[in-house]
């Protein structure tokens, strides 16, 4: 696990409360920004790390909802209204710029983020529960 919380119990119980919204950006018809070096699409690389976010939070006990699993378009207005029909406790939307330097391998780079993204909506819930 990669945080730690002070009362495990209290925070299991906690996290199962908590609802987070996955968003990722772009979709279907609109694919975002595109790499001009290997040409990915801005809306591929947001649902890889969204669907790499989903299954960290669901392994730590968070429940999650995913505003597209697949590659179609979901309007703006749509995913607000899911979000507060659903009355999330946290909407998180998943974009990517392109950019001109490849150090990082595109796998190993979508899974740092969906970990830091992670770690950050962990933080976020700890300080709250305080």
């Amino acid at each position: 696990m990669i945080i730690n919380f002070i009362n495990q119990s209290d925070a299991d119980s906690k996290k199962q409360e908590r609802l987070v919204i996955i968003d990722a950006g772009h979709g279907g018809s609109d694919p975002g920004a595109t790499s001009p070096i290997k040409g990915l699409l801005e809306r591929e690389v947001a649902l890889d790390v969204s669907r790499k976010l989903n299954v960290l939070l669901k392994e730590t006990g968070f429940k999650t909802y995913m505003t597209r699993e697949n590659d179609v378009a979901v309007s703006l207005r749509d995913r607000v209204t899911v979000a507060n029909k659903l009355e999330a406790d946290l909407f998180v939307s998943v974009h990517a710029n392109a950019a001109m330097n490849t150090r990082l391998a595109t796998q190993e780079y979508r899974q740092l983020v969906a970990e830091a993204m992670f770690r950050a909506i962990a933080t976020y819930f700890e300080e709250i529960n305080k």
